[in-house]
């Protein structure tokens, strides 16, 4: 994380941004009785949950870039689980977060995401998990920044009504802080 802090704007870092809204995830979950575990960068070995997902803000060079995209691993022991799983929170965090899909710029970089990649690294999520990786929206676009850093609240929730439902649980929207 020292020498690749990850996407930079508005004077904040990427790990800051994601941090924050994996936390703000975790306090709408837990008010669910949902356990949720907030990983550091280097994935305990061979992790295992009832579902993973990594939380990223997304930058560019070209500020004019909005939007989010999700995506799941691109060699999966559970492909119809993960590509379940992508299709909720795709759709979910879509309709709560507001922004618009950037689906068409998922990278090579996403769908083979190292905590995906069991067979190479042993900090990886075990195969048989479901997983995805979400970039919730653009550091480098002021227009992304603003929800990023202005209604985390919001995006938060649209993560968790999409885990929720992929979990075939009911959120309780009083609960959500």
């Amino acid at each position: 994380m020292r020498s690749n802090p990850g996407a930079l704007g508005g004077g904040r870092i990427e790990w800051e941004v994601n941090l924050d809204l994996a936390e703000r995830t975790a306090d709408i979950l837990r008010a669910q009785g949902i356990e949720v575990d907030i990983l550091p960068a280097t994935i305990p070995i061979r992790y295992r949950a009832h579902a993973f997902l990594s939380i990223h803000a997304d930058g560019n060079t070209d500020p004019s870039l909005r939007g989010y995209k999700v995506a799941r691993p691109g060699f999966s022991s559970i492909p119809e689980v993960d590509d379940r799983y992508a299709e909720i929170m795709h759709r979910v965090y879509g309709r709560v977060s507001g922004l618009p899909d950037d689906s068409v710029r998922i990278s090579h970089r996403m769908i083979n995401y190292y905590a995906f990649n069991s067979r190479r690294y042993q900090h990886a999520v075990a195969p048989g998990v479901p997983q995805l990786i979400l970039e919730a929206g653009f550091m480098s676009s002021p227009v992304g920044r603003e929800i990023l850093f202005h209604q985390s609240d919001r995006l938060a929730l649209g993560i968790a009504q999409g885990l929720m439902e992929f979990l075939d649980r009911d959120l309780t929207l009083d609960a959500a802080p």
